[in-house]
Formats: structure tokens, C-alpha cells, sequence
């Protein structure tokens, strides 16, 4: 068994009779829990608050919790003692209250967070601290509360005051000790009396709660509050005084927008400027415990609890609150009503109401089963419930009459107790008032499911079937039959048969809530056209179930969405100057539901109420929507880089001092994780990043809070992320600049040692080869030598060859000449004996009387021939001698 210890006393029975009388419940925040199982820590908490950057810290019994939004990790303190209280100084530091223990955590220049203790400070009849259980800022001073000393600790230095708890006040930057009735202010070292509190009696004073620098909230013994203005003190909040008057105040704690928490024994309330109850919540409201120890509002607005058992975050500064079964609610809602100062909600469990001054719903006596709608005639408010219509009357209903499954009602404009009602399965009927009694009677002609009726100024009757289409009739003046019936589906115009609804405009005009937004009815072409400048808000990804339209022409409505994401949320149609509509979606981020698809048969009534605010049905849930508060949701936040790696290796913390990162090219792979500093809806955060280099673009949103880069080249990088939380609000941007350097071959001495080892190499290869043209010269000398030497000889050679040539010459031309001399000489004789010869042959005369038919072939080698032809006639014969004459023969 686990025994949590108690730092309060136990309440008698008495009082708790009293406190759960008071104990009625408001709408509740949506609230975020944190148990030990969610950051594996001891149960009891006793502080919370939160450094500039964001992040939470919780004083817990295991040491100090630290929370980013993704992760929780625990600061254990020296000898694992309970942290109590902490404090944020201007520098960063964080001081601690513990059992025995002051001290600070802060972080070094890798960004790692230590604890530094303070007690070595401390004198030795100072050294018993004991449990520390509040640490203040007063200016540059901090101030450590015990339950019967005051530390205040400036410079290295402590000054010890003998004070118990109850008597010293922190207000801003100013510190009081109260002595009997006197009240001390600490003033350079030394206590001196002040006026601060003239008149009030002191001996009461409980605490002291600065709402500014003059303004201060009193509590005494009693409960009650004062307000202390301009050296005035009067009592405020006297209505809450008395509720209070027995209840035990354990803190108070100012919030923004002159808003107040106080944390009571088992219970917080939250109230607004004028002392109204705007919350009051318990561990039966969704508290994960209502022992509050602690209080802390962050930066967004919203507050945190630390508590006996886990850690909570109220999301008090959203504009959506909730109503559930806590608040008394019972079953899935179907509609919405109110009427005078009653607001009714109708389940399929019955209809519960509840007045301003009623925290809890209240079920309404007479009627049970579905409750379908809600109608105000006549300045009376009727019921279609699934057994009837029904009346009601403040707390009670009372049934007019009977009918299966009422899923609508409509009264005619010009019959003032006249009603259509419309049923699931019998058609419709006409309910009217005759004297005190109501006369049902059945309208012929008509025999569908009748889910939605509106009358046009025509006076004809527009009744919508799901999943058929769309009708329009006109009855007969007895009221009791229709006469003409039109039909209009997706051959009239609608995008589809099914999921037609209809509504009428402000203006009178019939609109249409379909699966592609919103349709009106055109008389003239007699079918339904997309209302284009809702439409053009939707951009076509909308399904309509839901319309309501104010005073100024904004359109409130639930929707369904397949692209980009299947779920179903509210909408706002903001009609602007020009006439045209903007959507907004975003404020209802955190009450939109996943779904698998489009559905048809949805139910989720609105209801705009007189003080502004819009009532929300949706499945067992009933939302309150305060669009005054509706910009609470545009608050800064920013997105942490927490961690770099680089190689598994961390090079890099939030809160690292040192500002160039330097990288060896052989740690190019590098690992980022970063987290948004929201604390709603943490899992529907996203995250965006940018790497100069290697993207010109910021990267697609992903819930991933890490990103991984391999590889990359040398270079200069920076690397920004930013974040968007549910309501679709980016955070500031982060970055993170680093260098991966060169591999030592591409680094600046590489590419010297390059120029030096290339100029080395040419010199090297120069000087070779000029040692090798040098030699080459002298082999070529040589060469040249030895050829010229051969030269020479053969020079030599050729002259003595010459010599013997042009004497051979000169004899050949003496032969020759010789030879020439002979040669015209014989010449000579030939042509002699040519002449002779020529002188012998017969001539062609001489032949041609011997023969007709002839020729000679006489060729000489030479000019003279060795040979001859000759013809002669002698005693009638013809002689013809062809012969040698050089002695060869013939």
C-alpha cells in the first residue's frame, strides 16, 4: 500500500457536508492529465512553472520533472530529496526549494542542466533548512520560505530572518514580515514598519495576492477577499466570500484578462473579474487529482496544476469549453433549445435544461426516449420527440399529442396554432389548437420520411428526405391534402440525392445543406444553384449537415470533410463587407472527428444563444464556442531545437553557449530533433523544415519531430524549422547554422600542399629535362662529331673518287670524241654506199610494168641494207632476185 503524505490538515464532516453542497459543476475545460505513468515520476507534485523558453518544470518527491511538450525527464537533487518550490530568475536560473536543500538549476555551455546547491553558503546555525516549501523573486534578491525561517539570498551572501511562513508576504518586488500587528518591509538588509495595510487588521491577513504594483488581493482567516487600491481597502467578491466561509484556501493565484484562480481543499475555481464563476473543477469535473499544491499559468494562457497524484494543463484559455455527462448530461445529443432563461439539451436519453445561476443540468420531468427538435412558436417552445409533440414549460414537458417517431415541426406563417408535423414513417400531419385541445389530422398525399420541414414565402411546403431528395408541396386550403407535389434530385440541380437538408435564410429564402455545400432554389429554372458565395468559402471539400445563421449573416454549421482529411468538424462562414464569406475552421480544430467517410445520418444541432456564445451538439458532448475569446488561439510559441547529432555522436543541446558548429567531413550525417513549445493536442502538432543548399523550398508538413540528412558535402548549412499546432498557428522559426569541413584532401593545406607539389613536379621535370636535353646535346655533339668525321672521309673519299671519275671522264670524252670521228666517217660510207645501193634498185616504174598487184618491204636496219631485190624481163619471163650481198648468202 502507497501512503501519500499530507501537508494539510483533514477537514471535519461537518464542513465536507457543506462543501458538497456548494460543489455544483460549470462547463468544463478541455483538460490534459498527466499521471505518474506519463512521466514515470513519484505522484505527488508541489510546484510547477515555466522558463522563458517554454518549457515546464514540476517540483516532484523524485526531484525536479522537466517537460518540452514530446518528452519528460527527471532532475534528481542531491541525496534524491523532494523538490517543493520553484522560482524563475531574469538570468535563466531556476531556484529550488527542497527538504534541506536551496539551490539552482542552470545550464552549462554544452547546454546540459546541472544543480548547483547553495547550502555551502549557509553558517552553521543556519545549516538547518528543513522543508523549503516557497521560493520568490523579490528584484535581484531570491527568497527562501521554511515553515519558521526566511532565507534571502543575494551575491553569494544569505541573511537569515527567524519568521514562520505564515507571517511574510511577497508582493512583486517588494518583501513583508508581519510582527504581531505591525507590518515590516525589507529595505536594504534591514525591516522597517510601512502603512502599506493601514486599517486592515493585520492578525487576519492570510495573503497577500498582487494583481499589480498597487493593486493587491487580501485573504484573511475568514475567506474573504479585499481589494487594496490607492491606500483603500474595501471587500469584493462578497457572494463568493460566503460560499468560501468554510473552505480552506491553499493559494491564490492572478491570472490574465483580471481573471483569478484559487485552489481550494479538493477543488479549484477560476473566477472572472467580477468575482463570477466561470469554473469550478474537481477531480469529478476530470481533474486527474483535486489536491492542488501548485499553480502556474504558461505562456499561451492556459494553466497547470501540480497535484497530488500527476500533473494537469487546463486549457482555460480556449475559446471551446464542454459540457458532458459530468455536467449531469445523459446520452447522444440530437438537439438544442432555449427559451426564456432555460437552455435545453435533447439526447436520446430525455432533455436536460439548466438556468445562469444552475451549474449542473437537470433532466426535464415528463418526456424520455429521442428528442429530435426544438421549436419556439408563439413564444412557446414544442419538442418533436419520438412519441409525440410535446410542450415545455421551464422543468417540465407536457405531450400534445401522440405520434410515432416526431422527427420535425413547423408551424404555418399564417396559421398562428396551426403545425406540420412530420414523421419517419407515416408522412405528415397537421396539429392545430382547438380551445384548450389539440386536434391531430393526417395530410393525403404525402407518405415519406419527413426529417426537415421549412415553409417559403409562397406558403409552399419544403420537406427533405435523406437519402432521396428533395420535395416541395402545396396543400389545399382545409390543410389536409396535398394538391401538387415536386420532386427535385440531382437532375434538379442537387449534387446528390442523399443528405439534402433544408433550412430557411434570414431573408426568407429556401438553402439547401448538401454534400458539395450550399444550394438555393432559382423559381425561374426551377432547380437548384450552388450559392456561390458560401461555396467559394468551401472550395467544394465540404459536406454541410448543419446551418444557423446570425443577426449579421455569419453561418455557423457542421461539416464533413474527405480532402485532405476524412473528420467532421464546426465552421464558421464570416460574411465580410464585400458580401463574400471567409471559412474558419481552425478555432475548432480540437473538437473536430475523425471519421472513415462522408456519413449521411449525422446529427449536430447549433444554437446561438443571447450573450453571443454558440452551443454545439456533437454525439455526447455538448460544446460552447465564445468567439470573443476566439483570437485567444493567436498566441506566439516557439519551436525548439533540442538536439543535433551528428554520427550518434550529440554535438549539440538547446541552450548550448557556442555558436559556430564545425563538423569533420567524416560526421556529414546528421540527425535534428526539435519540439513545438505548445502543450495542446501535442500530437496533432507538425513540423517544417529548410536546409540552405539543398532546398529552396520549405519542406511538407509531418508529425515527425526529427529529421535526418546523410552525406552531405562540405559547405556552410543552415537549418530552420518551424511548427504548427492544432489550431494550424505556425511558431516562430528556429535555425541552426553549422559547417561540415572539407576532407583533409579538399581542405586549404591539401590544395597548398597541390601548388607547392605541382610547382616541385614541374620544376622536377623541367630540371629532368633539361638534364636530359643536356645530355641528349652532348650525345648529339658526339653523334655529330663522328658523322662529320665520316662525313669528312667520305667527303675525302669522294674526292679522290672524283678525281678518278673526271680523269675517266676525260678519257671517255676523248673515246668519245674518237668514236664520233669514226662514226661520221662510216656515216660518210654509208651514205656512199646508199647512193650506190639506191642507184641498183629497180624503181617503181620499172616494177609496175611487170606487175599490177604488188608491194616492197624494204627495211634496212641501218641506212644501208645488206641486202637487195631486183626484176628484169628476159625472153618473155619476168626474174625477180631478192639477195644478200654481204656474203651471208640469200
Amino acid at each position: 500500500m502507497i501512503f501519500i503524505r499530507s501537508v494539510y490538515p483533514t477537514i471535519p464532516s461537518l464542513i465536507l457536508c457543506i462543501v458538497l453542497t456548494f460543489q455544483v459543476k460549470a462547463q468544463a475545460p478541455f483538460i490534459q492529465n498527466y499521471p505518474p505513468e506519463a512521466y514515470r515520476g513519484a505522484s505527488q507534485n508541489w510546484d510547477v512553472m515555466q522558463d522563458a523558453a517554454g518549457i515546464i518544470y514540476v517540483a516532484n518527491n523524485d526531484g525536479i520533472l522537466q517537460y518540452d511538450g514530446l518528452h519528460w525527464r527527471l532532475i534528481p537533487l542531491p541525496n534524491k530529496v523532494f523538490a517543493y518550490s520553484l522560482a524563475l530568475a531574469p538570468d535563466g536560473k531556476i531556484y529550488v526549494g527542497a527538504t534541506n536543500e536551496l539551490g539552482y538549476l542552470s545550464r552549462n555551455s554544452s547546454g546540459q542542466i546541472n544543480y548547483t546547491s547553495l547550502n555551502p553558503l549557509l553558517t552553521k546555525k543556519t545549516s538547518q533548512i528543513k522543508t523549503v516549501s516557497n521560493v520568490r523573486l523579490v528584484g535581484k534578491k531570491v527568497v527562501f520560505q521554511t515553515r519558521e525561517k526566511v532565507f534571502v539570498y543575494q551575491n553569494g551572501d544569505f541573511q537569515v530572518f527567524n519568521y514562520r511562513a505564515n507571517d511574510v508576504f511577497i508582493v512583486q518586488e517588494r518583501l513583508y514580515f508581519r510582527k504581531q500587528k505591525q507590518l515590516l518591509e525589507y529595505t536594504q538588509g534591514t525591516l522597517k514598519p510601512t502603512n502599506a495595510l493601514k486599517g486592515f487588521d493585520l492578525s487576519q491577513l492570510k495573503k497577500i495576492i498582487p494583481l499589480t504594483r498597487e493593486r493587491w488581493l487580501l485573504v484573511d482567516y475568514n475567506n474573504q477577499f479585499w481589494l487594496r487600491q490607492q491606500q483603500q481597502i474595501k471587500q469584493v467578491y462578497k457572494p463568493f466570500n460566503k460560499a468560501l466561509k468554510q473552505r480552506n484556501i491553499i493559494d491564490v493565484h492572478p491570472l490574465s484578462s483580471d481573471r483569478l484562480a484559487i485552489a481550494l481543499y479538493r477543488e479549484l475555481f477560476i473566477l472572472n473579474k467580477s468575482g463570477e464563476i466561470i469554473y469550478q473543477l474537481n477531480q469529478q469535473s476530470g481533474l486527474v487529482n483535486s489536491r492542488i499544491n501548485g499553480l502556474w499559468e504558461d505562456h499561451q494562457h492556459n494553466l497547470w496544476l501540480a497535484t497530488n497524484y500527476g500533473v494537469a494543463q487546463l486549457m482555460i484559455n480556449s475559446p471551446i469549453t464542454q459540457y458532458t455527462k459530468r455536467n449531469g448530461l445523459k446520452g447522444t445529443i440530437y438537439s438544442l433549445g432555449q427559451h426564456h432563461q432555460y437552455t435545453y439539451v435533447g439526447t436520446n436519453w430525455g432533455v436536460f435544461f439548466k438556468t445562469p445561476n444552475q451549474r449542473l443540468f437537470k433532466q426535464v420531468r415528463g418526456v424520455i426516449g429521442d428528442n429530435w427538435n426544438f421549436y419556439r412558436f408563439n413564444n412557446d417552445l414544442y419538442l418533436a420527440n419520438g412519441s409525440g409533440v410535446y410542450q415545455i414549460k421551464d422543468s417540465t414537458a407536457t405531450r400534445l399529442a401522440s405520434f410515432t417517431y416526431v422527427h420535425s415541426l413547423h408551424q404555418l406563417r399564417n396559421f398562428k396554432n396551426r403545425f406540420i408535423v412530420g414523421t419517419y414513417s407515416s408522412g405528415i400531419w397537421l396539429l392545430h389548437k382547438k380551445g384548450t385541445q389539440w386536434v391531430k389530422k393526417k395530410i393525403k398525399g404525402f407518405e415519406q420520411e419527413t426529417r426537415f420541414i421549412q415553409e417559403d414565402m409562397l406558403g409552399d411546403i419544403w420537406i427533405a428526405h435523406y437519402n432521396k431528395g428533395v420535395y416541395r408541396l402545396k396543400l389545399n386550403s382545409q390543410l389536409d391534402s396535398v394538391i401538387q407535389k415536386d420532386f427535385y434530385d440531382q437532375s434538379k440541380g442537387l449534387p446528390s440525392n442523399k443528405n439534402n437538408r433544408i433550412y430557411r435564410r434570414k431573408n426568407g429564402q429556401i438553402i439547401a445543406a448538401t454534400t458539395k455545400g450550399f444550394y438555393n432554389y432559382n423559381a425561374i429554372q426551377d432547380r437548384f444553384l450552388p450559392v456561390h458565395a458560401l461555396n467559394v468559402a468551401l472550395k467544394g471539400q465540404y459536406c454541410v449537415y448543419t446551418f444557423q445563421e446570425d443577426a449579421k449573416g455569419n453561418v455557423y454549421c457542421w461539416l464533413g470533410q474527405s480532402s485532405p482529411h476524412n473528420k467532421e468538424t464546426a465552421g464558421l462562414l464570416k460574411k465580410q463587407t464585400d458580401g463574400s464569406y471567409q471559412l474558419v475552421t481552425n478555432v475548432f480544430n480540437n473538437i473536430a472527428v475523425p471519421t472513415n467517410n462522408v456519413r449521411v445520418d449525422i446529427d449536430a444541432p447549433i444554437l446561438m444563444l443571447p450573450n453571443g456564445k454558440v452551443w454545439i451538439g456533437n454525439l455526447k458532448r455538448l460544446l460552447v464556442y465564445d468567439p470573443e475569446q476566439a483570437s485567444s488561439i493567436d498566441q506566439t510559441y516557439q519551436v525548439l531545437i533540442k538536439q543535433v547529432q551528428a554520427n550518434d555522436s550529440i554535438i549539440f543541446r538547446y541552450g548550448s553557449q557556442s555558436k559556430t558548429f564545425e563538423l569533420p567531413y567524416t560526421n556529414n550525417n546528421i540527425k535534428v530533433f526539435f519540439s513545438a513549445i505548445t502543450y495542446e493536442n501535442i500530437e496533432q502538432t507538425r513540423y517544417s523544415f529548410q536546409l540552405n543548399t539543398f532546398q529552396q523550398k520549405w519542406s511538407d508538413w509531418s508529425s515527425d519531430p526529427k529529421v535526418s540528412f546523410t552525406n552531405l558535402p562540405e559547405g556552410k548549412y543552415t537549418l530552420k524549422v518551424k511548427a504548427k499546432n492544432i489550431y494550424d498557428k505556425e511558431s516562430l522559426v528556429s535555425s541552426f547554422s553549422f559547417v561540415i569541413l572539407p576532407p583533409w584532401y579538399r581542405t586549404w593545406w591539401a590544395y597548398t600542399l597541390y601548388v607547392i607539389g605541382s610547382i616541385a613536379l614541374i620544376f622536377l621535370i623541367v630540371r629532368l629535362n633539361s638534364i636530359r636535353l643536356i645530355k641528349q646535346k652532348i650525345t648529339l655533339e658526339r653523334i655529330v662529331q663522328t658523322r662529320t668525321e665520316e662525313i669528312r672521309a667520305q667527303n675525302e673519299e669522294l674526292q679522290q673518287n672524283q678525281d678518278e671519275i673526271l680523269a675517266q671522264r676525260n678519257y671517255i670524252e676523248g673515246q668519245n670524241k674518237h668514236l664520233t670521228h669514226q662514226n661520221n666517217l662510216i656515216q660518210q660510207s654509208i651514205k656512199s654506199a646508199l647512193t650506190i645501193q639506191e642507184a641498183l634498185l629497180p624503181f617503181d616504174s620499172r616494177i609496175g610494168k611487170f606487175l599490177s598487184d604488188y608491194f616492197v618491204v624494204y627495211l634496212p636496219k641501218d641506212i644501208v641494207s645488206g641486202d637487195f631485190y631486183w626484176i628484169e624481163k628476159i625472153d618473155h619471163q619476168i626474174f625477180i632476185i631478192a639477195a644478200d650481198c654481204t656474203g651471208h648468202g640469200v
